[in-house]
């Protein structure tokens, strides 16, 4: 016979309960059984692996003793499948960030740590910006052979190493071929003046120098030369890729540059100039030596944003 229970029980909430009496609160309804005289939940069978007792003796264990389904305690330890697997997922997510962070700095501590700048670099670099930068960026001074030893050897990726500044003047006044262009490769005195500005406590941004194809080899292969231009000598630099464009032309090349500077005495190394662009973005660098060369990109994919719209 079925029966209907005076008072419903409550839907199934996030309480955990045993898999028979989640059913039995689904249906609601409960019915006797003919053998037994225990109630089952309305439509299902008894479930097979049930012990006979439970069917032939008295009121199963899942019910209340009076044929209920009997509500367990609540287990808020538990959660939903789905919900366990996305928490999972985003604490994976979370370590293995945590665990990048932690080998970058470990790697960034382990390399000044231990590969040390050789100390002829480092008296370099403490002279940067003083009254012999600009020497070091004219053609005419014997300190200008400091700055091609230093970057003798450095190269585009995949191209043979640059000329020696003697052989580059020998053929300056030729026609100049068609330019290369990719990533730098640094001499090996590169990379140690690199090495040395930041073991010095140098800060260093991004910029850009537009020039032309034939100048590409004695600026990787001696460093850059100074000029003196509208806001003083030294090297000048853009901020923006699209206004250096302006300094070069279609297919010549763009230099991505490191410039470095000392945080405190930030004028000394580089300093912002006015310029008549829309976007005033000119700044001069009083030293070669602070300058590190990363890229040779061609020109000209972006707007030129060179004179100011009248």
């Amino acid at each position: 016979a079925c029966t209907t229970p005076a008072s419903p029980l409550p839907p199934p909430t996030r309480f955990a309960i045993s898999a028979l009496s989640r059913e039995a609160l689904a249906m609601g309804n409960t019915c006797t059984s003919a053998t037994s005289g225990s109630e089952m939940p309305i439509g299902h069978q008894w479930p097979q692996g049930m012990p006979q007792e439970m069917v032939k003796g008295a009121p199963p264990a899942w019910s209340d003793g009076g044929g209920r389904p009997m509500l367990l305690e609540p287990d808020v330890q538990r959660m939903p499948r789905a919900s366990a697997s996305v928490a999972r997922v985003l604490w994976s997510v979370v370590a293995l960030a945590l665990v990048g962070l932690a080998c970058a700095s470990i790697w960034r501590y382990r390399r000044s740590a231990t590969t040390a700048a050789d100390p002829k670099y480092m008296a370099l670099v403490a002279r940067a910006g003083d009254d012999s930068a600009l020497k070091r960026g004219n053609i005419t001074s014997p300190l200008r052979r400091a700055m091609a030893d230093i970057f003798n050897g450095t190269h585009i990726a995949g191209q043979p190493p640059m000329p020696s500044h003697e052989k580059f003047m020998a053929m300056v006044h030729s026609e100049p071929g068609a330019g290369s262009f990719g990533a730098v490769v640094l001499s090996p005195g590169a990379e140690q003046l690199k090495l040395a500005l930041e073991q010095s406590g140098f800060s260093h941004s991004e910029f850009f120098h537009g020039t032309k194809n034939m100048w590409v080899s004695s600026i990787l292969s001696s460093g850059f030369l100074a000029s003196d231009g509208w806001h003083g000598a030294g090297i000048y630099v853009a901020k923006t890729f699209g206004h250096a464009q302006c300094y070069s032309g279609v297919g010549e090349p763009v230099l991505r540059l490191d410039v470095y500077w000392k945080p405190g005495d930030k004028d000394r190394y580089l300093r912002h100039v006015r310029h008549d662009s829309e976007v005033n973005d000119v700044w001069l660098v009083s030293d070669p030596l602070l300058i590190i060369p990363t890229e040779v990109i061609r020109c000209c994919p972006e707007e030129l944003t060179c004179l100011r719209r009248l």
